[in-house]
């Protein structure tokens, strides 16, 4: 028997240093978890109105937008381009599915309902700021957002 770190071990379990026997960890099995690159909450400043507008990409393709009052909420995918296309930017197709209807950063409140959007995202390196391009060179981008969370 030897005490390892507060804990005695033996040949038939485990026991702590309080005495109370406790159970050997079971064989686990190994699991990958694959999670598109744009999962997580960003963030873009809205400059001219002090306000900030986030951008939340959850993992299972749903995400969420607040800006100001406004709450927007769809599916969104996010596709790498072909193998051998480098010079073609990741595409995001977000389709809302509803929007609240309140003002947003800029002051406007426009109905967005069953909209389909399309952005091409230019990534910095490293990762944590991305751009919105409509360009699927990135040549025109339009917005910048910060990584807040992974």
């Amino acid at each position: 028997m030897r005490l390892m770190r507060g804990v005695m071990c033996c040949a038939m379990g485990v026991i702590t240093a309080a005495g109370v026997a406790a159970e050997e960890p079971a064989a686990s099995t190994m699991h990958v978890v694959t999670r598109p690159l744009i999962a997580g909450l960003w963030a873009m400043p809205i400059k001219e109105s002090n306000c900030t507008e986030y951008y939340n990409f959850k993992e299972n393709g749903e995400f969420f937008i607040r800006s100001a009052e406004e709450r927007v909420i769809g599916k969104y995918d996010y596709e790498l381009p072909a193998m051998g296309e480098d010079s073609k930017l990741p595409q995001l197709t977000i389709h809302i599915k509803y929007d609240n209807l309140a003002a947003d950063c800029a002051g406007r409140a426009i109905d967005q309902r069953n909209e389909v959007q399309q952005q091409f995202i230019k990534w910095s390196n490293p990762p944590y700021q991305i751009q919105f391009c409509s360009t699927v060179d990135g040549s025109r981008c339009e917005a910048t957002l910060a990584k807040v969370l992974p």
